[in-house]
């Protein structure tokens, strides 16, 4: 009887520890956010819509869940805006934190990790019927890829010493509008981001591989010479898609963040991760669930966790050129 006991509790403890070096984020957890967030009833989450006011709510309730803080001063996880004096729709940036491992103050500079929810709508030309803009990898792979870190980093309970910031912007579509109230909102003190990590069409690998990812802004900074260093022991690789980089660098978000800084006369290393360039079904009616590549897009998520973990907790300095 002694035996059974010991051999029963040895067995649970192997279970228990089994279990508790799974990720929390579930290959079928992205894919069930995917599905909701390209759904035909979201109608392309265009900004100003209903739908894209549900999104927001759902994002604030997933920041919640996973455990994230509002910033200071922010009672909950939305940061309401309007344009041109316009008050007919209050636009919505979703923000939340996890803190450093050891934070006093916010003495740490935050890194930044974003990701833009809205899209287009619905087309006035329908193409074989379809008028939807759904948006799959344009950019609901980004913004599940942001909500899969978050709950990774806060359920494993895997500490940093940066507080790491997640923010989905809205109006994106738009040209950066909500990044660019965010950055002159002051929410957070601009001068205290040490990184922003833009995600942005994460979920094809057709065009460069999988395993492969792209870095915006090459110049820009010294991020992708790290990130190369970082590579080395694991299966990825930057992909090399030539100057068009440099173009897209302006392209998304993460130039909201530069922009500001160099109109401050100071500088934040800002770029946008992508696995395709996307030419052939951005803002396009085929922008559809069934073309994500979800195992690429899960590995990608677990690898750009890590990504985070070590350039926070090895005091990596990425450095403006």
């Amino acid at each position: 009887m002694k035996k059974s006991l010991i051999f029963l509790f040895v067995a649970l403890f192997i279970i228990q520890g089994a279990f508790s070096q799974q990720p929390t984020c579930t290959a079928d957890s992205a894919r069930v956010w995917l599905n909701f967030l390209a759904s035909d009833e979201l109608r392309g989450r265009a900004n100003g819509s209903d739908e894209i006011e549900k999104v927001a709510q759902w994002l604030s309730e997933k920041f919640k869940q996973f455990g994230l803080q509002p910033v200071a001063g922010m009672k909950d996880f939305v940061q309401p805006y309007i344009f041109n004096k316009d008050s007919s729709f209050i636009h919505k940036n979703i923000i939340g934190y996890l803190p450093a491992k050891n934070e006093q103050g916010n003495e740490n500079p935050f890194i930044v990790i974003s990701a833009h929810f809205d899209h287009i709508g619905i087309s006035h030309f329908p193409v074989n019927g379809d008028s939807i803009y759904n948006g799959a990898d344009d950019n609901a792979s980004g913004v599940i890829a942001m909500l899969a870190i978050a709950k990774n980093l806060s359920n494993q309970q895997l500490q940093t010493n940066n507080p790491i910031l997640f923010v989905a912007f809205s109006n994106e579509e738009e040209g950066l509008l909500g990044s660019r109230y965010f950055v002159n909102s002051n929410v957070v003190p601009i001068e205290q981001i040490k990184l922003n990590i833009n995600l942005e069409m994460l979920g094809r690998s057709h065009e460069f591989g999988r395993n492969k990812f792209l870095i915006t802004g090459t110049q820009h900074s010294n991020f992708q010479d790290i990130v190369v260093e970082f590579n080395k022991e694991t299966e990825w690789g930057v992909a090399d898609a030539g100057e068009i980089v440099n173009f897209l660098f302006r392209m998304s978000d993460n130039y909201s963040f530069v922009e500001y800084a160099q109109q401050h006369n100071f500088c934040i290393p800002a770029h946008t991760i992508v696995t395709s360039l996307g030419f052939e079904h951005i803002h396009q009616v085929d922008d559809e669930v069934e073309y994500i590549d979800f195992e690429n897009l899960n590995n990608l998520i677990e690898h750009l966790t890590q990504l985070i973990l070590y350039l926070s907790n090895n005091k990596i300095v990425v450095q403006c050129n």
